[in-house]
């Protein structure tokens, strides 16, 4: 995940891709199925580290490298669980085009 944080979701983010949700589409985009199925794994560790209960801001803008402003850690994980949602849902289009 902090590939994915250092490369779309930098402090160059704006310039780059405009907002978030484009950040994401193009991440979405360049990262192949087995880069997104390792995003997930990532998530999933990250989610069930014992360390989350505090500071979940500063976990995911220094740990994982995402120049995203938080004013809370509520905002840092709804954040993450769209990340998380994002890829899952990338990995359920993928499969249904290659059932077509």
């Amino acid at each position: 995940m902090t590939r994915l944080g250092g490369l779309y979701f930098n402090e160059d983010r704006d310039l780059m891709w405009g907002t978030i949700e484009e950040a994401m589409s193009q991440a979405l985009l360049d990262f192949s199925v087995a880069e997104r199925k390792g995003v997930l794994r990532e998530w999933e560790d990250w989610n069930t580290s014992k360390s989350l209960t505090t500071n979940l801001r500063k976990r995911v803008n220094d740990g994982l490298g995402f120049n995203v402003y938080f004013q809370s850690d509520g905002e840092a994980r709804d954040f993450m669980k769209w990340v998380r949602d994002s890829f899952i849902g990338a990995q359920a289009s993928s499969k249904e085009r290659w059932k077509k």
